[in-house]
């Protein structure tokens, strides 16, 4: 199976095993995380130009490109030609002299043909092929990963986006909650008002937080629309639809950082992608350096060729057989051309190693400082949980008090906001966490292990 193929079914059934989905409704206008990575890697731009950029690095790397098999040609040719022709023979007599003849042909024609078969092939050019098959085939490999880090990346860009759907979505949902809230407080504050126990003055507070937050709710839903947009971009679709993010996922709590750096450096894309580069360089120097041995190379031919001649004492020549032959070709000199492009490669090999090792302190360093995000909103995420149970609690408490004449709507409306913003930052923190993971798993090279 293409590597790419299998590649994007496993990505759709890490993914899918990622979330737990419930049931559906109203499956025309839902949407899961596994269907939208389906689709982004069928339609995806980005992901489809890396793809053909794969299939053409896999349609180069054959013996044939590298100069390792024979080559086979069909030549054949033909020429007609009319000319005036003074010609003068010389014929031998028995006494050692010779007689000359002059004749004189206007409007000779000559015709002549060929057709052949040629066959060429190297035998030996300082291993030149060899490395250039190896080269080959690791400009696949280095192509594939290309593919592999696009789809990553995309993949990410699309679990973002999905999430920050789902987070619009929840965010919407508290928003409206908070409103319901809102308008209820505002009705038991009229209803007070004209019994005579609340004033103008809590009215209009109660009517500015009531708008207040119906402007909030508005942000809310155009939030959730931009969120649809941006997914149904990533997916490949054009259309202005609307969708519903309809999964639930569970927080993975027990990643170890030992073990993600670890992973990092073995099965990262672009630390296995600078690898490659640093082979491409090697055998580039190997290449250069096959211009030192001379080059041998063997052709032979099956050929039929025709000549007919009207100016001559010749007038037909036919020949039909076969030609072979042996070349040799040493370079004495080159005008240090040769040995400039050796030097050249070696610099090459020496830049590809330094980039490697950027590349795997850069893994490094992303690794550290994604986990250590990680881990700090896991922790967050508990204090938070711990802050909207107390601030429910607390709300609650309020709106007894407030209903009993207790406290002030002022007092309840910041019970109300506490709750709000605790609500809020759960549901930040619950993606953001998730975000945080995924990245892990990406620079940990999990993707294709699960």
């Amino acid at each position: 199976m293409n590597p790419i193929r299998l590649l994007i079914t496993i990505t759709a059934l890490f993914f899918g095993s990622l979330l737990m989905q419930p049931e559906q409704a109203e499956a025309q206008q839902q949407i899961t995380l596994q269907e939208a990575f389906e689709r982004a890697l069928m339609h995806n731009h980005a992901i489809e130009i890396e793809r053909i950029e794969g299939d053409k690095a896999t349609n180069l790397a054959i013996p044939g490109n590298a100069g390792l098999l024979p080559t086979l040609d069909l030549v054949g040719g033909g020429e007609f030609s009319v000319q005036d022709a003074d010609l003068e023979i010389a014929d031998f007599n028995e006494e050692g002299g010779r007689d000359i003849r002059q004749i004189s042909v206007d409007g000779a024609e000559s015709r002549t043909y060929n057709a052949s078969v040629q066959l060429s092939y190297t035998l030996f050019d300082g291993f030149r092929g060899r490395y250039r098959y190896q080269q080959l085939k690791t400009q696949n490999s280095a192509a594939q990963l290309s593919t592999r880090i696009t789809i990553e990346n995309t993949l990410l860009e699309v679990a973002d986006a999905y999430l920050a759907l789902l987070r619009a979505e929840e965010n919407l949902d508290v928003r409206e909650e908070n409103l319901a809230i809102s308008e209820d407080r505002l009705e038991r504050i009229r209803e007070d008002r004209r019994v005579g126990s609340a004033d103008e003055l809590n009215v209009l507070n109660a009517e500015v937080n009531y708008n207040a937050d119906e402007i909030e709710l508005s942000a809310a839903r155009v939030e959730r629309k931009n969120a649809v947009r941006n997914l149904l971009y990533l997916m490949g679709n054009e259309s202005d639809r609307d969708v519903d993010a309809v999964d639930s996922f569970v927080l993975n709590d027990s990643l170890n950082p030992d073990e993600l750096l670890r992973l990092s450096m073995t099965q990262n894309a672009a630390v296995l992608l600078a690898e490659e580069q640093t082979s491409i360089a090697e055998l580039n120097k190997n290449i250069a350096g096959a211009d030192r041995f001379p080059r041998i190379s063997l052709s032979g031919s099956y050929g039929y060729f025709r000549q007919e001649i009207d100016a001559s004492n010749l007038p037909l020549r036919e020949t039909t057989g076969f030609t072979g032959g042996v070349t040799l070709r040493y370079n004495l000199f080159s005008g240090l051309s040769r040995q400039r492009s050796i030097d050249n490669a070696r610099l090459d090999v020496k830049s590809s190693r330094e980039q490697k090792m950027s590349v795997e302190k850069e893994i490094r360093k992303e690794v550290l400082n994604s986990y250590e995000r990680y881990a700090n909103t896991l922790s967050q995420l508990e204090l938070t949980r711990l802050n909207v149970q107390t601030a429910g609690r607390n709300f609650e408490n309020s709106r007894e008090a407030f209903r009993l004449g207790q406290i002030s709507s002022i007092e309840l409306r910041e019970a109300q906001v506490n709750l709000l913003n605790e609500n809020l930052r759960l549901n930040n923190l619950t993606y953001l966490a998730k975000q945080n993971e995924l990245v892990l798993m990406v620079l940990s090279g999990q993707l294709m292990d699960e």
